[in-house]
Formats: structure tokens, sequence, C-alpha cells
């Protein structure tokens, strides 16, 4: 990273609005500081994509939601089974899948890995102590 060149200025003379020609070129330092950090804050996230699939025939998972552990981001897969999540740590991620239907898994992304495609094993939902009730109600006498 290069390092911002420093502005000459007179300790004597004054600035804007009469402000010291200091504190000027002290702010301005601290600005080019801030916008140097700012960038390599931004080159330490990465961004994941992948797809999700049903394990028995591959066919695409629609609603599948993807959570990075530990990270804020978070996704849903879209129609062709792909989703995106942004702003990831620049390290080994845990993705978490999950949808009704669908058994929970986690993945583990390699720092290195940026395009993941995983399958999930669809579940049956037993519903057990379930009870419907009917009831007719005399409605035209």
């Amino acid at each position: 990273l290069r390092q911002p060149e420093a502005k000459q200025t007179s300790v004597r003379g004054r600035g804007r609005r009469g402000a010291p020609a200091v504190v000027l070129a002290v702010a301005g330092m601290v600005s080019a500081a801030l916008a140097v950090s700012a960038q390599y804050v931004s080159a330490q996230t990465r961004t994941v994509k992948g797809v999700v699939l049903a394990f028995e025939d591959s066919v695409p998972l629609t609603g599948v939601s993807v959570q990075a552990r530990g990270a804020r981001g978070v996704s849903i897969t879209d129609e062709d089974g792909t989703f995106t999540i942004r702003s990831l740590p620049d390290a080994e991620v845990m993705l978490s899948f999950s949808r009704l239907g669908v058994a929970p898994d986690s993945v583990a992304v390699a720092q290195t890995v940026s395009t993941v495609t995983v399958y999930l094993s669809t579940s049956a939902v037993e519903l057990s102590g379930f009870q419907c009730r009917y009831e007719l109600s005399n409605l035209g006498t």
C-alpha cells in the first residue's frame, strides 16, 4: 500500500475560515489514513457463490436459507438453486443450509474457495399428535 503524501503547509499560515493550517494538514492526513484503512478492510472480505441441489436427483432446491456462521452473510437460493453471499471474512467460513423438507447441513468453505456445490437430502416430516376437527353447521334451516 502506498502511503499518502502529507501536504507541506506553513505553521503560521491560516487555512479556510481562519483555522490554523496545521489543523487542516492533520485533518487531511487523518482522512487519507481512514481511506487507506477502508480499502484495507474491504480487501479482507470475499464473496462465495454456489448452487444447492437435491441429493436424490440433483434438482435445484429453491428457498434454502444459506447463512455464514459468525458473519452477517445470509442468502436464499433462487429458482436455479443458486446463492451469493458477500462481505464474508477472508478466512475459512462455515455455511449452514436449511429449509423445511430438507435435512439441515453445514459445509466448511476454505479461504481459497469461492464457488461451492452442495447436495442436501430431502427429509420426510412426520406429524405426530395431529388432530383434525370437522363440524357441520345447519346453514339453510
